[in-house]
């Protein structure tokens, strides 16, 4: 869809195609643009939203797709005893690595209420709990200290590498003879688009720590 829609604004210009698209969601904008190219104002100005709505379907689906809960899963299975976890960028898909690991993961975010996430951080910090997980959105980037944490996964994150510094310190927090794990998820799927978009979010909150970070082809080339 953003591909089909993006070619609008491909046609008779220099510069990004993105960005005129943008400016394209101002109906006056649109209006220019499709004086440009012998257009329609109104045809501009709806691929433009069409152009956006797909970028946020994209997102979307980035963020909460399946394959990632599987991967998270398959992880666990790979690092049974380590205190782990699991940032997301969506509530919903956080509360569903809930679901999908069961009793021993607990979640942490800004939907719940201040008691609610006291006891969750309580639980997953108290030495010898059967809580050895926690799903968490952003609210746990900052002011998170539990250096027995030792397994750090991004099931979904942005582009900053200010999120991506914020989660390691999170798991990194040193130890006496700890040695800790930090792994980021993105998409292997047949759509282009999905798989270098969520490659690419990596790639660039990943950029000043490049030199630490090993690629690997599926959860089956990590070893415990």
């Amino acid at each position: 869809e953003y591909r089909r829609y993006i070619t609008t604004f491909n046609n008779g210009t220099i510069g990004d195609s993105f960005d005129i698209a943008k400016r394209c969601l101002n109906p006056n904008a649109a209006a220019h643009w499709a004086s440009k190219i012998n257009g329609d104002q109104w045809i501009v100005h709806q691929h433009a939203q069409k152009v956006f709505s797909a970028i946020r379907e994209r997102k979307r689906i980035c963020y909460e797709a399946d394959g990632k809960i599987d991967a998270i899963k398959e992880i666990l299975k790979i690092f049974p005893d380590r205190k782990t976890i699991i940032f997301s960028e969506s509530i919903k898909f956080s509360d569903r690595v809930k679901d999908a690991i069961g009793n021993k993961c607990v979640t942490f975010h800004s939907k719940m209420g201040v008691k609610a996430r006291r006891n969750a951080l309580d639980e997953f910090s108290l030495p010898g709990s059967n809580i050895t997980t926690i799903s968490t959105v952003k609210a746990l980037n900052v002011g998170f200290n539990v250096p027995s944490c030792s397994l750090g996964i991004t099931a979904s994150g942005s582009s900053k590498s200010l999120d991506l510094f914020q989660r390691l310190g999170r798991t990194l927090r040193w130890e006496e003879g700890k040695d800790a794990i930090f792994i980021q998820l993105f998409l292997d799927l047949e759509c282009i688009d999905l798989v270098s978009q969520d490659r690419k979010w990596v790639k660039r909150r990943s950029i000043s720590i490049k030199g630490a970070v090993e690629w690997l082809s599926g959860v089956n080339k990590l070893k415990s």
